[in-house]
């Protein structure tokens, strides 16, 4: 078999794309998925924002895209606020939204790295934060309304249960990330804030104008949480490769 063939046989593409995707997985991956998932979600949501036609639920007749006054899924919209079409800019941002929320996937994984006392803790940070990422995209592709958006109510949660989490065994350990514990804090507290006034914002008409700008408070506290943790998920797992280094027979004269 020449090496062309061999390339093209969709064995050989299976095995190469899962060697990648292990790759990728892999603490010391984190930090790189992360940056690019941040670098790219962040760039084409800019650039989904920036073609949004206009409208806000309080004010249909704003033009363009106004960040602290928006939700998120306006800009999903591919018929905006405004009866404008958004064909080009929804796109853009579902695409970048997915991108963002796929860089919590290798946290989740790799988090439990930080702790050493509970296995099942570890367990509950996996699942629950991954389940909760895995959800949130059906909301993005799903429209801003309906069904689909109320998985939202799911997601949210089980996020929480895993930032919950991963802040309590946080702060048992010995050696802490003070940088880590209060992005955590921030980002659980601000979450569950969120999520509380948006599922309560039909009878709460006065916090209305507000829970955009919170949403956006969440979405940045979400990318300096991401880089945040990555980066002490890639310092434990340099210092865990260097301790085993250091104990392997081999290494002693």
């Amino acid at each position: 078999m020449t090496i062309e063939q061999e390339s093209l046989n969709p064995i050989a593409v299976s095995r190469s794309a899962r060697g990648f995707l292990e790759a990728l997985a892999k603490p010391e991956s984190a930090k790189t998925v992360v940056m690019f998932a941040v670098l790219v979600g962040v760039s084409l949501c800019v650039a989904g924002m920036s073609l949004y036609p206009g409208g806000t639920n309080l004010d249909p007749t704003t033009q363009g895209y106004a960040f602290w006054h928006n939700f998120l899924c306006d800009a999903v919209r591919p018929l905006a606020i405004n009866g404008v079409p958004n064909a080009l800019g929804h796109r853009l941002m579902q695409v970048g939204l997915t991108v963002l929320t796929a860089g919590f996937l290798p946290i989740w994984r790799a988090l439990p790295l930080l702790l050493s006392r509970s296995s099942l803790a570890g367990s509950v940070i996996r699942r629950a934060g991954g389940a909760g990422t895995a959800l949130m995209l059906p909301v993005v592709y799903g429209g801003h309304v309906g069904p689909t958006h109320n998985i939202l109510y799911v997601a949210g949660p089980l996020c929480i249960i895993a930032l919950a989490t991963t802040l309590a065994e946080l702060s048992l350990e010995e050696s802490k990330s003070w940088l880590l514990l209060g992005a955590t804090a921030s980002l659980g507290l601000t979450s569950l804030v969120d999520l509380y006034l948006y599922a309560h914002m039909g009878s709460l008409n006065a916090m209305q104008p507000v829970v955009p700008a919170i949403q956006k408070m969440v979405l940045m506290l979400a990318i300096a949480w991401m880089l945040i943790a990555a980066a002490a998920i890639s310092k434990a797992s340099i210092k865990g490769s260097r301790g085993r280094v250091r104990n392997h027979p081999g290494s002693r004269g």
